[in-house]
């Protein structure tokens, strides 16, 4: 973090994963954090009873629910997460990850976890490097075809990839509100070119054409969708629809779980990427 540029991030970035992790805390060091840490009342302003989203009176009516059948949050279930992904689910990663159908069983589904802080990026390298490892050695006592170090191999790519993104981001914070390329910055923003009813369908899934409503449906009622899905949804509001991209993030950022600047908004471009 902090870099003064991104030259010598991938060095960096793998001198900080070939770092020994920390060990657990004990018990003992867990009660001793605890009794440091002061209580509510101690807190100015603390708010005993947080508010639910229903009572949160700055966000509009319209997006206060929540999502339906999205992905729980904690570490518990994030590395439950990545546990089922290495052992059992990661063996068509490569092959299933672009398909709307089955990437919702051979992804890797951590990305809201990742997004959220509840599983470490190192930890899940770390994870993926030690399995790799394992598949390694048993492909020299066995002859059989497997698609694991294939699957795994693009699995890792994705991986550094969104560090990457995530770090121009930081390095470069325009990134977020500025156009890719300015040459073309005049496009979608002429007087008429944004339609609301357009936008409106768009949002709701109502376009019209079956596929993309589906998509955006199944996007709102899980918050999560593979990433050739995603690109789709934003090629097909700024190509065929002629809406501005900056006009369609804010939808986005509403409804995906796993939301964050730059790996969604690069999807306007390239697939955004997601895990």
């Amino acid at each position: 973090r902090c870099l003064s540029d991104r030259d010598d991030f991938s060095k960096l970035f793998h001198k900080f994963l070939d770092q020994l992790q920390p060990p657990s805390p004990t018990r003992q060091q867990l009660d001793w954090l605890r009794a440091r840490l002061l209580t509510p009342n101690e807190i100015h302003g603390y708010c005993a009873a947080p508010l639910s989203p229903l009572e949160m009176q700055e966000i509009p009516a319209e997006h206060r629910g929540d999502r339906v059948e999205r992905q729980r949050g904690g570490e518990t279930l994030a590395l439950e997460m990545l546990d089922s992904f290495l052992d059992r689910r990661g063996a068509n990663y490569s092959k299933g990850i672009s398909s709307p159908n089955t990437s919702w069983t051979t992804g890797s589904r951590l990305s809201p976890y990742l997004t959220w802080g509840h599983v470490s990026i190192r930890r899940v390298i770390v994870s993926t490097k030690r399995k790799q490892d394992e598949l390694r050695q048993a492909k020299k006592r066995s002859s059989e075809p497997s698609p694991w170090l294939r699957s795994l191999a693009a699995f890792s790519s994705r991986i550094h990839w969104r560090s990457h993104f995530l770090q121009k981001l930081e390095s470069q914070p325009s990134l977020e509100i500025q156009d890719q390329c300015l040459a073309y910055s005049h496009l979608r923003r002429q007087p008429g070119d944004f339609k609301q009813e357009h936008y409106e369908a768009w949002c709701e899934g109502k376009t019209g054409y079956p596929f993309v409503d589906a998509c955006m449906r199944s996007l709102i009622h899980c918050g999560w969708l593979n990433f050739r899905m995603r690109a789709m949804l934003v090629s097909f509001a700024t190509y065929n629809l002629w809406l501005d991209w900056k006009q369609v993030a804010g939808h986005l950022a509403r409804v995906f779980l796993d939301y964050e600047a730059y790996t969604t908004r690069s999807s306007r471009c390239r697939p955004a990427r997601q895990v």
